[in-house]
């Protein structure tokens, strides 16, 4: 791997950063949707 100077490296890692970020995000929305799902099931439970 040909050495890269410090520019090119931070750029890399801020790359890298952003990926998992994005991802994060997209798991959160997951688990958002899920709770509510839950929580609206719960709801018709109670309401029956």
């Amino acid at each position: 791997m040909p050495e890269k100077n410090p520019d090119e490296l931070r750029k890399d890692l801020v790359k890298i950063e952003v990926k998992l970020i994005k991802s994060e995000i997209r798991f959160l929305k997951f688990m958002l949707k899920n709770a509510r799902y839950q929580q609206n099931s719960m709801l018709k439970e109670i309401i029956r």
